[in-house]
C-alpha cells in the first residue's frame, strides 16, 4: 500500500483551491492510477479520506467529496465488488442532502449510474433509494446550468436502467420530474428533459391511472415550449430544428395527451407567426399517426376546416411551370408551410380511410369550398391540391373524388362521350375552362401515381381516361392555332402537353391505351417540336416525349417502341439532315435528340449514327462546294459529339464501339479542310476519342492510320535521314491535305495510354521530327507526349535511346552556325526551338533529368552569345531570342491541347515550382549582364511566361528575390501593345503579393517602386483591366503602414485625378474608391 504522506500530498493539493486546474486533474490523475495499479484499494482510498468527507468545514468537505467522485469517474472500467458500489451509492445519494457539496455528489451519482454489470453496477433497491434522496432534497431549478446538466443525466440513466425500481416511486417520481423541468431555459436541458418525460410515461402502462390522473400536470409542463424559439448558437450542440423534433416526440409520447395537445395544435394552427404554423403542421402529422383514426375523429371537423384554411392561404404548386398570372411563388418558409400542410393532410386521409372510417373524406369532398366554381388562381391551385392527395390514397375515398368530379370536370370543358370508345363517339369544343382543365389534369397525375401501387385495373379509369385522347389531342391542336397563343392560351397547352405525358406513361396492366390513341398522342407533342412556338412550350413538350420514351424503355413494351422510333426518333433525327437555316435552331435540334435518344440505349446508337453522318455530310459539302456557310453547324456538331455523345457512351459501356467507327471514318473520308476552325474542332474530338479508348482499340487506331499514312508515302526514306536543316529545305513540300493527316495523326498519338504499344517506334519519331522541323506544331506535341508518357513496355525503344536519337538532332540543328541570311534556314531552326520546348514540356512535367539540359538550350537561345548593342529587331538572332522566350511559356503555361490529364499525361507533382527555382536565378544573372535593351525586353518576356504560369505560392514565397525584377519588367514590357496580356498577368502576381499577409513585408520594403509602377499602369492604354487592376492595387497598398506610403499621396491623388477621367466606367468605379482612401490619410496620420 502507498505511504500515507505521498497520497495525502495529492488529495492536500486538490483540496487546495488555489492549484490551477492542470495541477488538480494531475492530482486526481495520480491517485486514479495507484487504485488502477492496486497500490491502493477503493476501501483505503476511502478510509484516508475520511477527514476530508466528514469535516464540518464546507469547503473541505465539498473538495473531499468532488475528488472521490472525480476518481471513481477513473475508474469507471475498473472492476470492483458489488459491495463497494453500494457503500458508494448510499454515500453519494446521502450526500445530495449536503447542498454545500451538492457538485460532488452529483458528479459520483451519474459516475456510478454510468458503470455497466461487467465492472460491477448499482443495482436496483439502491437506485430507487438515489431516486428517492434526489426527489427529496434537490431543486433543480435553483441550481447553476452545469448541476442541471448532471440532475437531468441523472434522470435519464435512473429510468432507462431501472425503469421498474424507480416506477415504484409512483406520484412522486411524476411529480418530482415535473418540478425539475418546468421552467428550463437552457436548450440542451430541455433536450435531455423531453426525453425523460417520453421515458416517463413509457414506464407505465396504458391502462395506468397514474398517467391519465397526471397526464394534464405532465403536458402543461413540457407544452409551454411549444413552438421552438431560439437562435441557432455555432457554438450550440443543438439547433432548433433537433429541440423542436424531441418536443414533438413527447407531444406523441402517451395517448393521454391526446385531448390536450390535439387542440393546442389546431389553436396555433391560426397563429400569425410562419414557424408556429409549420411547427403544428409538423406535430399535427405525427400526432395523427400516433393517436389513430378511433381518438382523432372527434377533431375530424376542426382538423380538416384548420387545414383547409392553410391550404387555401398557402397553396402548393403542382405545375411551376404554368404561366400563373396573379399568383406569385413566396417564400421558403411559406413553401415549407404549403409542402407540410398537403403532408399532413394526406396522413389524416390516410389514417382515417385505412381504419374504414370514410367520414373525414367525404367531409372534404362535399365542402363547399372545393365545389365552388372560382376562376381564383389560388383556390384553383388549392383545391387541386386537396383534390390530389384525397385521389393518391388507395381505397374507396378515390374511386368518389373520380365518379363525383371527373364528369362535372369534363361537362365544363363540354366534352361529352358515350360507352363506346371509338373516337366518332367523341364531340368537342375548342372553348375551354381553365379551372376544369387544370384540376382534371391534377386529377390524372393523382391517378397514375395511385395506380403506381395497384395491381389491378379501374374499369372507371379506363372508361373516363381512354376517351379523353382524343378530345385532348384536338384541343392542344386548337389551342396551337390560336392567335393568342402566347398569353390566354398557352398554360392550357402547357396543362393538355402534361395530360397527353400522364395517359401515355400509365401502366399498360391498369390503363389499356390501343395503338391508335397512343400514337395520336406522340403525333400531338411532335407538331410542337416541328413547330415554331414559344420555348418553355416546345421544352414542355420535349420533357414529355422523353418521359414517355423512358417509360417505353423500362417496360420493354415492343409495340409502342416501334410506334415511337418512327413517330418520334425519326422525325427528330431528320432535324439534323434540314437545311442549317430551318426554323429551329441547332441547339434545340441536338438538345431534341439527346433528350429522346437519352432514354433507350438503342435509340441513342440511332442518334450517334445520324450525328456522325451529319458531320462527315457537312465535312465533304465543303470539300466540294468550298461554302463556309456549314462552320458555325460543324462545330456546333463537334461540341455536342464531344460533351454529350462521348460522356453517355463512357457511361453505358459504348464507347470504344462508337470511337472506333468514329475514327475511322475520319480516316476513310478526311478531305482538305480549308478553314481551320473546323479542322482544328475534327482534331480535338478525334483526340477525345481516343482518349476514351481501351488499349486495343487504340493499338487498332494507331496501326490504321500509320497504314494509311504509308501509302501515302510520307515515309520515304529521304525524308527520315535528316542529318541537318539543310537537308529538311531539299524535301518536296507536303500538300494540305498531307498535312492535315500529319496533324490528325499526330493529335492520335498525343492521346494514347501510357501502355500503348506504338509500332515501327523509330520510323515514327523520325516522322515526327522531320515535320517538327518543317513547321508542324501537333507533331511537336506529339513528341513532347509520347516522351512524357514513354513506357519500356509499349515501345521497343528505352526512353534514353529515344531521347538520344531526338536531342541529338534538334541540338544539332541548333549548334548549327547560320549568319540568318536564309529565311527558311532561320524559319527551320526557329521550328526546332519550339519542338524543343514541347519535348522539355514533357520531359519536365514526368520529372526527367534530361529536362535541364533542355532548360539550358533554351537560356542560351534567350541570352545569344553573338549579343551586343546594335542588335535590332527581326534580326536572326532576335528571332532566336524571341522564340526561345516563347518557349519558356510553353514549359509553364497548362495546355487544352495535349500533356493533361484528359490525355493521360505523367504529372510529377510541384514541377512547375521546381523549375522556376531551378531557372529563376540562371535568368536574373542573363537580365543583370544584358547590355541590350531589345534583348533585355525579350528577356522580361521570358521572365513574365515563367512568373505568370507559377502557382501563386512558390511566387509569394521567393517574392523578396523576384519583385524587384517584376516591377522592371512591368515597366519595360508595358510599351509594347503586344505584351498587354503578358503585363496583365504579371499584375496579378504582383495584386497577389500585395494582398498575400507574407508578401506584405516586401511591399512595405520596396513601397517606392511598387508605387511608382502602378502608377504608371493607371494609364496603360492597350488593355481596360490593366488600368482597372493598377488603380485596386493602389487601393490594397493604402492599408500599409501610414509612415511607409504618406510620402506618396500627392502623386497617387494625382494619377487618380486622371484615371477618374478614364473612358471605361470600371476604372472610373476603382479609381473614386482608390482616391478616397488616400485622401483620408491625413486622418490616419493625426491617429499615429
Amino acid at each position: 500500500m502507498a505511504r500515507p504522506s505521498s497520497l495525502i500530498r495529492h488529495v492536500e493539493s486538490f483540496i487546495d483551491s488555489s492549484s490551477s486546474p492542470e495541477l488538480q486533474k494531475a492530482s486526481v490523475n495520480a491517485i486514479s492510477e495507484l487504485v488502477k495499479k492496486d497500490v491502493i484499494t477503493v476501501d483505503g482510498l476511502v478510509r484516508e479520506l475520511e477527514l476530508y468527507l466528514t469535516t464540518t468545514d464546507s469547503t473541505i468537505r465539498s473538495r473531499g467529496i468532488l475528488i472521490l467522485a472525480e476518481i471513481m469517474g477513473q475508474l469507471i472500467s475498473k472492476p470492483l465488488h458489488h459491495s463497494i458500489i453500494h457503500h458508494l451509492t448510499g454515500f453519494f445519494s446521502s450526500r445530495l442532502a449536503d447542498w454545500q457539496a451538492l457538485h460532488g455528489a452529483l458528479v459520483g451519482c451519474v459516475t456510478l449510474l454510468r458503470r455497466t454489470k461487467d465492472v460491477g453496477a448499482v443495482i436496483g433497491s439502491d437506485s430507487k433509494i438515489l431516486a428517492q434522496s434526489f426527489l427529496q432534497h434537490i431543486q433543480v431549478q435553483s441550481l447553476s446550468l452545469a448541476d442541471r446538466k448532471l440532475c437531468f443525466e441523472l434522470c435519464r440513466y435512473l429510468l432507462d436502467l431501472y425503469p421498474n425500481d424507480v416506477a415504484t416511486l409512483g406520484e412522486d417520481l411524476v411529480h418530482g420530474i415535473c418540478a425539475a423541468i418546468e421552467q428550463e431555459k437552457d436548450p440542451e436541458c430541455l433536450n435531455d428533459g423531453f426525453r425523460i418525460i417520453k421515458s416517463l410515461v413509457n414506464l407505465y402502462p396504458e391502462s395506468s391511472d397514474l398517467v391519465r390522473g397526471c397526464a394534464r400536470e405532465i403536458f402543461e409542463v413540457f407544452s409551454a415550449y411549444f413552438p421552438v424559439y431560439f437562435t441557432n448558437d455555432e457554438d450550440a450542440s443543438i439547433t432548433r430544428e433537433e429541440l423542436s423534433e424531441a418536443l414533438m416526440n413527447t407531444f406523441c409520447a402517451s395517448p393521454f395527451f391526446e385531448e390536450f395537445a390535439i387542440p393546442l395544435l389546431l389553436d396555433k394552427l391560426g397563429s400569425s407567426l410562419p414557424l408556429a404554423k409549420l411547427d403544428s403542421l409538423k406535430y399535427l402529422g405525427s400526432c395523427i399517426k400516433f393517436y389513430g383514426a378511433n381518438q382523432m375523429s372527434k377533431h375530424a371537423k376542426t382538423l380538416w376546416l384548420s387545414l383547409k384554411d392553410v391550404i387555401l392561404n398557402f397553396p402548393w404548386v403542382l405545375f411551376p411551370f404554368l404561366p400563373w398570372k396573379s399568383f406569385k411563388v413566396k417564400d421558403s418558409l411559406s413553401r415549407q408551410i404549403a409542402e407540410e400542410s398537403l403532408t399532413c393532410l394526406r396522413i389524416a386521409i390516410c389514417e382515417f380511410s385505412n381504419s374504414g372510417d370514410e367520414s373525414f373524406a367525404r367531409q372534404i369532398i362535399c365542402d363547399q369550398d372545393i365545389e365552388a366554381e372560382e376562376e381564383n388562381e389560388e383556390k384553383i391551385i388549392a383545391v387541386g391540391n386537396i383534390l390530389s392527395e384525397l385521389v393518391k390514397v388507395p381505397g374507396p375515398c378515390s374511386e368518389i373524388v373520380i365518379k363525383k368530379y371527373f364528369p362535372h370536370l369534363l361537362n365544363s370543358l363540354e366534352i361529352s362521350f358515350t360507352d363506346s370508345l371509338s373516337s366518332s363517339a367523341v364531340k368537342y369544343y375548342v372553348k375551354l375552362n381553365f379551372r376544369a382543365l387544370y384540376l382534371s389534369v391534377v386529377l390524372i397525375s393523382s391517378c397514375r401515381e395511385l395506380v403506381a401501387t395497384v395491381e389491378e385495373g379501374w374499369p372507371l379509369l379506363q372508361r373516363f381516361s381512354v376517351s379523353l385522347v382524343h378530345p385532348f389531342c384536338s384541343l392542344l391542336k386548337s389551342s396551337l392555332l390560336g392567335e393568342d397563343i402566347a398569353s390566354t392560351r398557352f398554360g392550357q397547352a402547357l396543362l393538355l402537353v402534361k395530360s397527353l405525358e400522364y395517359f401515355a406513361t400509365f401502366p399498360t396492366n391498369i390503363l389499356q391505351l390501343s395503338a391508335e390513341c397512343f400514337e395520336e398522342i406522340l403525333t400531338s407533342l411532335m407538331s410542337i417540336i416541328v413547330g415554331n412556338y414559344e420555348i418553355s412550350l416546345w421544352k414542355a413538350a420535349l420533357e414529355a416525349l422523353s418521359h414517355i420514351g423512358a417509360f417505353i424503355s423500362k417496360n420493354k413494351d415492343s409495340d409502342r417502341e416501334r410506334s415511337y422510333r418512327t413517330i418520334v426518333i425519326e422525325k427528330i433525327l431528320s432535324f439534323l439532315r434540314m437545311d442549317d437555316d430551318s426554323l429551329i435552331p441547332l441547339e434545340s435540334k441536338l438538345e431534341a435528340c439527346y433528350s429522346v435518344g437519352s432514354t433507350s440505349e438503342d435509340f441513342m446508337l440511332r442518334v450517334i449514327q445520324e450525328l456522325e453522318e451529319a458531320i462527315f455530310h457537312r465535312l465533304n459539302d465543303i470539300h466540294v462546294t468550298g461554302e463556309m456557310k456549314n462552320e458555325k453547324t460543324l462545330l456546333q456538331l463537334h461540341n455536342f459529339f464531344s460533351r454529350q455523345v462521348l460522356p453517355w457512351c463512357k457511361k453505358t459501356g459504348h464507347f470504344d464501339i462508337v470511337g472506333l467507327h468514329f475514327i475511322e471514318r475520319v480516316w476513310d473520308q478526311l478531305k482538305v479542310i480549308s478553314e481551320e476552325k473546323i479542322f482544328d474542332a475534327l482534331v480535338m474530338t478525334t483526340k477525345n476519342v481516343v482518349s476514351g479508348c481501351g488499349v486495343e482499340n487504340q493499338v487498332l487506331i494507331v496501326k490504321k492510320a500509320f497504314n494509311i499514312l504509308s501509302s501515302m508515302k510520307l515515309f520515304s526514306p529521304e525524308q527520315l535521314t535528316v542529318s541537318s536543316i539543310r537537308d529538311v529545305l531539299t524535301l518536296i513540300p507536303l500538300s494540305q491535305q498531307q498535312m492535315q493527316f500529319v496533324s490528325l495523326f499526330a493529335s492520335v498519338l498525343m492521346a494514347l495510354l501510357p501502355q500503348t504499344p506504338i509500332p515501327e517506334t523509330r520510323v515514327i519519331l523520325s516522322f515526327l521530327m522531320v515535320h517538327l522541323l518543317r513547321g508542324c506544331r501537333p507533331a511537336a506535341q506529339a513528341l513532347g507526349s509520347l516522351l512524357n508518357k514513354w513506357s519500356s513496355e509499349s515501345t521497343a525503344m528505352i526512353l534514353e535511346e529515344a531521347l538520344d536519337f531526338i536531342m541529338d538532332l534538334v541540338l544539332l540543328n541548333l549548334s548549327a552556325d547560320f549568319d540568318g541570311s536564309d529565311l527558311d534556314e532561320t524559319q527551320i531552326l526557329l521550328n526546332a526551338l519550339i519542338g524543343l520546348a514541347w519535348i522539355g514540356k514533357g520531359l519536365v512535367m514526368r520529372g526527367h533529368e534530361r529536362a535541364e539540359k533542355v532548360t539550358s538550350v533554351l537560356l542560351k537561345c534567350l541570352s545569344s552569345e553573338k549579343e551586343n548593342d546594335r542588335i535590332q529587331e527581326g534580326s536572326h538572332n532576335m528571332l532566336v531570342s524571341r522564340t526561345a522566350a516563347d518557349g519558356f511559356h510553353i514549359l509553364f503555361c497548362d495546355s487544352d491541347e495535349c500533356l493533361n490529364r484528359m490525355f493521360h499525361a505523367t504529372i510529377r507533382p510541384l514541377f512547375q515550382q521546381r523549375l522556376f527555382s531551378a531557372l529563376m536565378p540562371a535568368l536574373q544573372c542573363c537580365i543583370k549582364d544584358c547590355r541590350s535593351q531589345v534583348l533585355r525586353t525579350v528577356l522580361y518576356e521570358a521572365f513574365g511566361h515563367i512568373i505568370s504560369n507559377t502557382p501563386q505560392a512558390a511566387i509569394i514565397n521567393e517574392s523578396t528575390k523576384v519583385v524587384s525584377f517584376l516591377l522592371d519588367a512591368l515597366s519595360v514590357l508595358a510599351f509594347e501593345s503586344r505584351n498587354k496580356d503578358l503585363v496583365y498577368s504579371m499584375l496579378l502576381v504582383v495584386s497577389g503579393i500585395i494582398t498575400a499577409d507574407n508578401g506584405r513585408k516586401v511591399v512595405e520594403e520596396n513601397t517606392h517602386a511598387v508605387i511608382y509602377c502602378l502608377i504608371g499602369l493607371t494609364s496603360f492604354r492597350h488593355m481596360m483591366l490593366v488600368r482597372e487592376t493598377a488603380v485596386q492595387c493602389l487601393m490594397a497598398i493604402s492599408d500599409l503602414p501610414y509612415a511607409r506610403i504618406y510620402p506618396f499621396t500627392s502623386q497617387v491623388l494625382r494619377a487618380m485625378s486622371c484615371s477618374i477621367d478614364d473612358g471605361k466606367r470600371p476604372v472610373r468605379l476603382e479609381a473614386v474608391k482608390c482616391r478616397q482612401a488616400w485622401a483620408s490619410m491625413g486622418s490616419r496620420g493625426i491617429l499615429h
